[in-house]
C-alpha cells in the first residue's frame, strides 16, 4: 500500500484542527454543531432583522441591482 506523504500545509492544517478539538468522531461533530446552531446570532444581525427599512430604501434593491447602504434613514433613526 503506498502512503501518500503530507505536505507541510497539510500537516500543519491537521495540527491547527487537533488544537481546537477536530473530530472525525460523528458524535463529536454533531455535538459540536448542535453548539454551534443554538448560538445566538451576532448583535449586528439582530440589529439588522429589526430595522424597517422604507420599500423604495436601497437595501432593498437586489436581485436586479446590487443592495446598497441604507438610504431611506431607518439606520439611523435606529441607532437613537
Amino acid at each position: 500500500m503506498n502512503k501518500k506523504s503530507i505536505s507541510p500545509q497539510e500537516q500543519s492544517f491537521i495540527e491547527a484542527a487537533r488544537k481546537v478539538g477536530a473530530s472525525e468522531d460523528e458524535d463529536v461533530f454533531d455535538a459540536t454543531l448542535k453548539k454551534i446552531a443554538k448560538a445566538p446570532p451576532p448583535k449586528s444581525v439582530q440589529m439588522r432583522k429589526a430595522i424597517q427599512h422604507a420599500s423604495d430604501c436601497a437595501v432593498h434593491n437586489g436581485p436586479a441591482y446590487e443592495a446598497g447602504p441604507c438610504d431611506c434613514g431607518a439606520e439611523i433613526k435606529a441607532q437613537k
